[in-house]
């Protein structure tokens, strides 16, 4: 069981492609409990690496996973209060539409959305015969003004504006399964 929480802290991390301090900052703590902090490096990249000296006959163990995992940045919030967005890694349209996500600001702010787009009885005979592009769907944060958006989010403080990192969630649900999963441990 311990390993499963481990396993599922790990998966609700954020990690999106070069925001993965998240994960390290978990993955340190970890390894703070069979290393010395002198026994752990990072590289420029971000990488953490933990080296545990034992036997010298002993056997030699290398563990290796990345910590990233796919995301989302966004690009525009429309007057509305909808949040437009650009995919970080591959991401298959026809699995998108009301997932829930999570957009963390730069400042570590975390809000709930749902991945949206135009409902079906709106669109044409054609439209509907089509999977939703990605480019069509957007995420619902449950306001109604780009103004809401902002103040939600803290980020007119932000230096970055409209940067803001989405992890869809983990679901323990008698198997383990999740975004993270197929990023993280592999």
């Amino acid at each position: 069981m311990k390993d499963l929480e481990l396993l599922k802290k790990l998966t609700n991390a954020d990690g999106i492609g070069s925001r993965e301090d998240e994960v390290r900052n978990i993955m340190k703590d970890e390894f703070l409990k069979y290393v010395s902090k002198d026994n752990i490096e990072y590289d420029g990249l971000g990488s953490i690496v933990a080296k545990k000296v034992g036997l010298e006959n002993g056997p030699k163990i290398m563990l290796a996973a990345h910590m990233d995992e796919v995301g989302m940045i966004v690009s525009k919030i429309t007057p509305e209060g909808f949040i437009k967005f650009q995919t970080v890694g591959d991401w298959w349209s026809q699995v998108m539409l009301a997932q829930k996500v999570t957009i963390t600001t730069r400042t570590g702010k975390k809000n709930r959305g749902v991945l949206g787009s135009i409902p079906p009885h709106i669109l044409t005979a054609s439209d509907l015969k089509n999977p939703v592009k990605i480019e069509d769907t957007y995420i619902d944060l449950g306001v109604s003004s780009q103004k809401e958006v902002e103040e939600l989010n803290d980020y007119l403080n932000d230096e970055e504006k409209y940067i803001y990192d989405i992890c869809a969630p983990v679901c323990l649900c008698g198997r383990i399964a999740g975004a993270g999963n197929r990023q993280k441990g592999s």
